[in-house]
């Protein structure tokens, strides 16, 4: 995997990404549209990632959480999945990772802060 190839020094000069790989291996490259994205194999199988409707984030940040054996309350839910940042899946887990994180150093050694942990790494009784 090969991700945000736009994003590398160099522009679409793509030289350096093997023309013709093991075919034991698979190589994914991810970037935008433009100049990159025309300057990859036409060959190569495309595919357009769309955005995440309200269902698909909010299944996704519960699978994601779940994984982790963390959570979120309703109302924190409600707020992300609402959020139009969330629509794209890399925003959306690296966030709840990140809260995730924060979430359980907050619950261990900031016990008396106001609760604004967004996810904790443990259930929490409903």
């Amino acid at each position: 995997m090969i991700h945000a190839v736009n994003q590398l020094d160099g522009g679409d000069d793509l030289t350096w990404i093997p023309a013709c790989a093991d075919p034991r291996v698979c190589l994914v490259v991810s970037t935008t549209p433009g100049p990159v994205f025309d300057a990859l194999d036409p060959s190569w199988p495309r595919l357009a990632v769309q955005p995440l409707d309200t269902a698909e984030r909010r299944a996704l940040v519960v699978r994601f959480l779940a994984a982790r054996s963390s959570e979120l309350d309703r109302d924190r839910l409600k707020r992300i999945v609402a959020a139009e940042q969330s629509a794209v899946p890399l925003f959306t887990c690296s966030k709840c990772l990140k809260d995730t994180q924060l979430g359980s150093l907050r619950s261990r050694w900031y016990t008396t802060l106001p609760d604004t942990t967004v996810a904790t790494n443990h259930r929490t009784a409903r």
